[in-house]
Formats: C-alpha cells, sequence, structure tokens
C-alpha cells in the first residue's frame, strides 16, 4: 500500500495568498482611483484610511500623490472668480471699459497706444499752422495731445490718372519723414531759420550796445 504525504498547512496558505491578492488588488483600485480623482479634493481623513490598509511604502507614496493633488486643487480653487462681486469693483471695472473708446457719439474711436512716431505726428499737426503760411487751418484748441485718435492711410483712386499718384518709392510712413523729403518744406523751413537768427543778432547787439553805455555811465 502506498502512503502519500498530505499537507496540513494547505488550508493556511490558501487563506494567505487569497489576502495577499486582495491587498495587491485593494491597491490597484486606489491607485486607480487616485489617478481618476486627479481634480477631486480628497480631505485628510480619507488619506489616513487609505495609508491604514497598505504597507509603510505604498502609504508614503500614496500620502504624496494625494498632497500633490491637493496643491493642485488649491490652485484653481485660487484662479476661480468669485461668484460675488462688490458695488466698487463692479464700478472700476465699468469705467476702465469706458475709457478704452471715445463713447457711442464717436463711433466708439479707440485709445491708441502712443509711441514716438505717432507723439511726433500729432505734434507736427498741432504746428501745422506755421508749415505753410498761404494755406489757412483752423485754431487749435486743444493744448494736450489728444488720447483717443485713429491713423488711416489714403487709398489711391483707380479714377486717378497716374501722374496725380504719389509712386510707392515716394511714400514714407511718418509725417516727419514725408516733411524731411518735401524741398519745398526745407527751402520755406531754412528761410525761416535764418530769419530768426538774423532777429537775435539784431536784438543781441542792441543788448551789448545798452551794456557799453551803462559801463560808460
Amino acid at each position: 500500500m502506498n502512503y502519500y504525504p498530505i499537507s496540513l498547512d494547505s488550508g493556511s496558505s490558501d487563506e494567505e495568498n487569497e489576502e495577499k491578492s486582495e491587498i495587491e488588488v485593494y491597491k490597484k483600485q486606489n491607485i486607480k482611483s487616485l489617478k481618476l480623482a486627479s481634480e477631486i479634493h480628497v480631505p485628510e481623513t480619507v488619506t489616513s484610511y487609505l495609508n491604514d490598509g497598505v504597507d509603510s511604502f505604498s502609504g508614503k507614496r500614496m500620502s504624496s500623490i494625494l498632497k500633490k493633488l491637493e496643491g493642485e486643487n488649491l490652485q484653481k480653487i485660487k484662479t476661480i472668480e468669485p461668484l460675488e462681486v462688490s458695488k466698487r469693483k463692479k464700478l472700476l471695472d465699468k469705467k476702465k471699459e469706458k475709457e478704452k473708446t471715445k463713447g457711442q457719439k464717436w463711433f466708439n474711436l479707440p485709445a491708441t497706444e502712443m509711441t514716438e512716431e505717432k507723439k511726433n505726428d500729432l505734434e507736427i499737426i498741432q504746428m501745422r499752422s506755421i508749415l505753410d503760411p498761404k494755406r489757412f487751418y483752423k485754431k487749435n484748441d486743444m493744448k494736450v495731445l489728444p488720447k483717443y485718435f485713429q491713423v488711416g492711410t489714403i487709398i489711391d483712386s483707380p479714377v486717378d490718372y497716374y501722374s496725380s499718384r504719389i509712386p510707392k518709392k515716394e511714400r514714407k510712413k511718418t509725417l516727419v519723414d514725408e516733411l524731411m523729403s518735401d524741398a519745398h518744406f526745407q527751402r520755406y523751413n531754412k528761410k525761416k531759420f535764418l530769419e530768426i537768427q538774423e532777429r537775435k543778432q539784431k536784438h543781441s547787439g542792441f543788448h551789448k550796445h545798452s551794456k557799453r553805455l551803462k559801463k560808460n555811465k
């Protein structure tokens, strides 16, 4: 008769294997739930509950993941605008929005960003009455440069003949460049400059003569 050895601990080993498999499944489920809950705020009670069911290494790992998720959620919460806005804040926002344009009466003329080139062009426009003495302009009421304005380009009409149009090579980007390239303006500017210098010399000669008379006294 043959005798076969029978292990008495077979039931206990099976139970241990089942427990281990359950723990592994539990760990996997927790990790999956953490991945899915990347946008959900997790309180500290849940972190402690999850850490109790796993070993020390996985518990530390999970707690660090949860802290990271909490930090991301806090950053998202900070970016969310408040539901209730104060009256003062509403008035300030309305004022800022209103200052962006001149208003409906001016067809919402925008407040253009001021640059050095635009500033020079606006100053030339304000001094246009002295640029050409033969042309009459209305008196400029504004002593300060305007805040609301727009710069446009004149498009040549197809009806005009080619000779009456300005060639592309002669077109300039700013009014200053146009004036510097204008021969008539250069002559007039030079003439006015010499006249001013002569006046200054005459005035300085009279001033020197009066000083000599005072010294002789």
